[in-house]
């Protein structure tokens, strides 16, 4: 497996991923933070919504690791989570940003980014566990598996 697993203390699961290779202190900071930090989280929000968790966390270690590169990345996909086939975007499968569902449509995702690798923090990455599978292959960037494209970076 390409992560290793994060929780928030005091949660009897995992929530999301840290991707092997992360810097030991980004790792540190974040396992130190996250007890602070998921206080006033409902659960839900913990667990899948990213447009709020992914956001918030990329402040956070942007304040705190000032001169290193973090970043917001995925994107609104091509279905909202849970969506059906009603609800697909009209623009080019190319252009899609997030997180390769098991239905084969890319679906809104956002996941941080650290360091000049963009190696992945991804604070609700489990939420995937049911629809598809959690695994590097499935982020996406501009249609492209993320792994690739942030090598063209």
């Amino acid at each position: 497996m390409h992560f290793i697993e994060f929780a928030y203390p005091g949660r009897n699961r995992p929530y999301g991923v840290i991707e092997v290779g992360m810097p030991d202190d980004v790792v540190a900071y974040i396992r130190e933070r996250a007890g602070t930090f998921c206080r006033g989280w409902s659960e839900d929000s913990l667990e899948r919504q990213c447009w709020m968790l992914a956001p918030a966390w990329c402040s956070e270690l942007s304040d705190h690791f000032g001169g290193m590169t973090i970043s917001l990345r995925g994107g609104e996909g091509a279905v909202e989570p849970g969506g059906d086939a009603g609800d697909i975007r009209p623009d080019s499968p190319e252009t899609r940003s997030g997180y390769l569902a098991g239905s084969g449509e890319i679906e809104r995702h956002y996941w941080v980014t650290v360091g000049p690798d963009e190696l992945i923090f991804d604070p609700t990455a489990h939420q995937w566990d049911a629809r598809g599978g959690l695994g590097l292959e499935r982020y996406r960037m501009d249609g492209k598996r993320f792994a690739a494209w942030r090598i063209l970076l």
